[in-house]
């Protein structure tokens, strides 16, 4: 019996390192396009910390969801973007409070031709009005979705 759980937490062992092996090289294959794409440039993504533009992109990537739920728009709404249209499905929903901000990333989408894939909720993400509307797209979405 010993030697039947430690074969079968061999093959686990085994299928997990494989599972982290696949992902460490998924992520290496989609982050340079995402780092040469949009490191400066006319097509730069504006002031945003690089790494963390990259690691959600790759997210966007890896997770494949339905809908991103973010709150507040910038930066990453554009590495979400990007990411929702090299996978060829989903779409980011993000919350933003600010007028300007929203007219700002709009504009930032437009330039990389993203703004189809982002839909825009104005208001402050605890008001319940505006809970109820992201869940009502969550629930006719359904599927997978990420929360920034």
């Amino acid at each position: 019996m010993s030697n039947h759980v430690s074969a079968l937490a061999h093959k686990l062992i085994k299928g997990l390192k494989f599972i982290a092996f696949d992902v460490i090289r998924r992520y290496h294959s989609i982050v340079p396009p995402f780092v040469e794409c949009y490191a400066g440039g006319p097509r730069n993504i504006g002031p945003v910390f690089k790494k963390e533009a990259h690691l959600l992109y790759a997210l966007g990537r890896l997770f494949m969801p339905n809908y991103i739920i973010e709150i507040g728009c910038g930066a990453s709404t554009i590495a979400f973007a990007e990411a929702i249209r090299e996978n060829g499905r989903g779409h980011v929903v993000t919350v933003d409070i600010s007028e300007s901000s929203i007219k700002l990333c709009t504009r930032r989408l437009k330039l990389h031709g993203l703004l189809p894939f982002v839909s825009f909720i104005k208001g402050s993400s605890n008001e319940q009005t505006i809970i109820s509307q992201v869940a009502d797209k969550l629930r006719s979405g359904g599927g997978r979705y990420l929360v920034h």
